[in-house]
């Protein structure tokens, strides 16, 4: 079972980007991981591959999906939608 944490915006490599690069830092650019123009949709990718694939669009319906993955005996991916980036790290906004 996979489970992709979907928030569309690449936010942890944005936080490592921010604390660890300086260009990203200095620039404000984040090269690569905005991902929602078009949004990637994990479920259709790994459909197209031949894994079974489950949709879940909040943490409410993360034990549900849980149960169903867990019953089916070949690979699964789960695409949990998750908070894009929420906290920006320190001094992002100032100028």
């Amino acid at each position: 079972i996979w489970v992709v944490l979907d928030n569309a915006t690449g936010a942890t490599l944005k936080r490592a980007f921010w604390m660890y690069g300086q260009y990203s830092r200095d620039t404000r650019k984040f090269v690569g991981v905005d991902l929602d123009k078009p949004r990637t949709d994990w479920v259709q990718i790994a459909e197209a591959n031949s894994v079974k694939a489950l949709r879940c669009e909040d943490s409410d319906e993360l034990q549900s999906c849980l149960k169903t993955a867990v019953a089916i005996t070949s690979p699964v991916l789960i695409s949990l939608k998750t908070q894009a980036f929420e906290d920006y790290p320190e001094g992002y906004l100032e100028d």
